[in-house]
């Protein structure tokens, strides 16, 4: 007759021991996870800046001017026109971008802008040779907003800020940081926490 085989059991103490470890380590990735959720969050918003920082640099080696920044404060910066291209015809500037928004007449961009026009822009039939500089732009990089009445287009940062919406960015020629270039920066919501990310960080 065989002998019969004896299983151990785990005793009260090191099912304890077990339960203590994993409360442990719970702890600890609890305890991480939102700073590496934060660090991923920032590392996206800057490698957006620095596809926006391309654009703008391709921008101006065609131009030999960088994209105009807002017309003063209070305005918003029309990157988004500049940097894609526009058609100028009889209703008004057309986004090339999205063709589905009404044009903006002369009118709305004074009220908006405060600018006459833009300046990467052609006729309809020349829009083939109109450059857009920022090919690899994404639909979640973009706001539309309305002011005054007008609604318009913004560049984005991909990530909302302390007000829920995108983040637009932010863009001067006439930096304080970057002095013979420009500043381009966006205030975005990390961890609920106002933080801004911009072209002069190393």
């Amino acid at each position: 007759m065989g002998r019969k085989r004896k299983f151990g059991a785990f005793t009260l103490i090191e099912l304890l021991v077990v339960i203590g470890v994993i409360a442990i380590l719970a702890g600890i990735i609890v305890g991480v996870l939102p700073a590496v959720q934060n660090k991923g969050a920032r590392g996206r918003v800057k490698t957006e800046l620095k596809a926006l920082e391309t654009a703008i640099e391709s921008y101006k080696a065609k131009h030999n001017f960088y994209p105009p920044s807002a017309f003063r404060e209070g305005f918003p910066n029309a990157l988004f026109y500049e940097l894609t291209g526009t058609t100028n015809g009889p209703n008004g500037f057309n986004s090339i971008f999205s063709r589905a928004d009404p044009p903006l007449t002369a009118a709305e961009l004074k009220t908006v802008f405060g600018i006459d026009g833009f300046l990467n822009t052609a006729t309809a039939p020349e829009e083939s040779d109109i450059p857009n500089f920022y090919r690899n732009l994404m639909p979640r990089q973009l706001r539309t907003i309305q002011t005054n009445g007008v609604t318009f287009t913004a560049l984005a940062s991909g990530r909302k800020g302390m007000d829920g919406q995108m983040a637009v960015w932010q863009y001067t020629t006439t930096p304080t940081n970057n002095v013979g270039s420009f500043d381009l920066w966006a205030e975005v919501d990390i961890g609920g926490k106002r933080v801004i990310i911009g072209n002069w960080e190393k």
